[in-house]
């Protein structure tokens, strides 16, 4: 596409596909709705806004690449895709161009269903023993750590172990 692509306040029943292309101007999506927004490896050397009314089913933005993105996550978030690799690769995309953005709030969301998508690929194939080890894994790492986990949540097992270790000396 050589110009702008402008599918602002659109309604499609259907699905909006747009994959390998390379659009030399600006795309406006404001106020679009559509049933799935197929929107795959793309080069969009303008302006790039994402702010759908709704969006039926899924959006796909594994990828893209964009000069001066700008997303809504609070309207994509439930679109994300079931399938936890092109989940995990479009909130990829949302966390790139909403760090641009500056949209630190937005960004810690999309890093928290990232690593929840990803884990799940981990752990897919381990003979029903997945949803234990994801569970440890959280425990141990999460919780030490405490990035994107409520703090209470990290205190308690932190006061636990604490006194844990002070029993046993």
């Amino acid at each position: 596409v050589d110009g702008d692509m402008r599918l602002s306040g659109a309604v499609c029943s259907r699905d909006i596909r747009l994959t390998g292309g390379r659009i030399c101007g600006d795309v406006d999506m404001v106020g679009l709705g559509t049933g799935d927004l197929v929107f795959s490896q793309n080069v969009i050397s303008g302006r790039f806004e994402l702010r759908p009314a709704f969006i039926q089913r899924q959006i796909w933005l594994d990828g893209t690449r964009a000069a001066y993105p700008s997303v809504h996550f609070d309207v994509l978030q439930p679109a994300l895709p079931p399938n936890s690799i092109s989940a995990a690769m479009t909130c990829r995309v949302l966390k790139g161009w909403l760090e641009s953005a500056n949209d630190y709030a937005a960004m810690d969301q999309v890093i928290l269903l990232a690593r929840r998508h990803e884990r799940r690929l981990r752990y897919a194939g381990m003979f029903g023993l997945g949803p234990l080890l994801r569970m440890v894994e959280w425990i141990l790492l999460d919780m030490s750590c405490g990035y994107g986990v409520r703090p209470g949540r990290v205190a308690v097992p932190a006061v636990l172990s604490v006194l844990g270790f002070a029993a046993l000396y």
